[in-house]
């Protein structure tokens, strides 16, 4: 420290001195008036510097203050990052119940297209049979007088029941037919309802 140098570099300058030595020495480099640098671990040396630089495996990090200085700004940065990354957790779960709602939808939605889908292939199904079991007896050489149907619009969807009404309609002989769809009974043009009531069977006109 006598050789007039303009910068001093120091690495680890109070390895191997007692308590008495270490700090003559932090009070030499205090006094010392021109450029420092000390590599040091000892945070009672690094507390007497005016500035600490940080040495990591990815930068070299500059803090403007002695050692008790970078420790507070450290211990900010830590939670800084701390705190971003427990906010990234949660964007992460959000966008994860996001994404999982939205495939639930979608799961949702195929579903009820395939269950329609098969509804509607049954009703087609059903009406089939129905206008061939229809044909059968509506075109046979000897036709019946009498049709006795029970619920005969059950599990079609909409157009398939108004083709249905379309054939019974154009059927000549009686119908006897048991519903509880109004609006089926009444495209039928019926002429009378039978209903029960609890004074028995009651036969009206419609």
């Amino acid at each position: 420290m006598l050789s007039g140098a303009d910068c001093l570099i120091l690495d680890e300058p109070n390895n191997h001195l007692d308590r008495l030595n270490r700090q003559a020495l932090i009070e030499q480099l205090q006094r010392w008036p021109r450029g420092l640098i000390v590599a040091s671990h000892d945070r009672q040396l690094l507390e007497a510097m005016e500035r600490i630089v940080e040495l990591s495996p990815l930068e070299l990090h500059g803090y403007g203050g002695n050692y008790t200085f970078y420790a507070q700004a450290k211990a900010h940065e830590q939670q800084a990052a701390l705190d971003q990354l427990s906010q990234q957790k949660l964007e992460r779960q959000r966008e994860e119940r996001a994404m999982r709602k939205q495939r639930e939808r979608q799961e949702k939605r195929q579903a009820r297209g395939n269950r329609l889908g098969k509804e509607a292939n049954q009703a087609k199904i059903l009406l089939e049979r129905l206008k061939g079991a229809l044909a059968c007896i509506l075109f046979a050489d000897s036709p019946p007088r009498l049709l006795l149907l029970d619920e005969p619009n059950n599990h079609l969807d909409l157009p398939s029941a108004q083709a249905l009404e379309t054939m019974l309609r154009s059927y000549q002989g009686a119908l006897v037919v048991v519903s509880h769809d109004d609006a089926f009974l009444e495209n039928l043009a019926l002429t009378d309802r039978l209903l029960a009531t609890e004074q028995g069977w009651h036969l009206e006109p419609v």
